[in-house]
């Protein structure tokens, strides 16, 4: 490391050697220390004290302590040949994503689909519909999405022999 050269500053008004002082008249070559001023400061933080509160704002805001989502017991038509079911979201201030399952309960192995609806809401009841099957069977609805997961209460529904 070079050392940058120092001037002999001798006290006005005296010739005298021992009143004299060094002061360095610049830094040493690749000295990581440099006198910051205030106006250099600022232009180097002002850049991210203003992007600190746009990162914050543009977050969208948390949906309402009472947005929930719900799953109705399915029923069928007077018919008995559609069986529907409903559900949603209520409460809510954000659109999320949801979707309405309506299955087919079958013991021990995976339960079927027979109907759906989907789509981006706020608040909403939504109505799945299938086709009702041949014999009594047991039906619910699946709400799922952004906001959550549920399921609704269990329908026995015995299909008349059209179906």
């Amino acid at each position: 490391m070079r050392i940058a050269p120092r001037d002999r500053v001798v006290q006005p008004g005296t010739d005298d050697a021992s009143t004299a002082t060094f002061q360095s008249a610049r830094p040493p070559e690749g000295c990581p220390f440099v006198k910051l001023n205030a106006t250099f400061v600022l232009t180097l933080l002002a850049p991210a004290a203003v992007a600190v509160p746009a990162v914050i704002a543009l977050q969208a805001p948390a949906d309402a302590a009472g947005c929930g989502i719900f799953a109705n017991k399915p029923y069928a038509n007077a018919a008995y040949t559609v069986v529907r079911g409903s559900g949603g979201r209520s409460g809510c201030t954000n659109n999320k994503q949801i979707k309405i399952d309506l299955r087919w309960d079958r013991p021990f192995s995976p339960d079927p689909s027979i109907g759906y609806k989907s789509g981006t809401y706020k608040n909403v009841t939504l109505t799945a519909e299938g086709d009702c099957l041949a014999g009594t069977h047991d039906y619910y609805v699946e709400v799922s999405g952004d906001a959550g997961h549920t399921s609704g209460s269990r329908a026995n529904i015995s299909a008349n022999d059209d179906c």
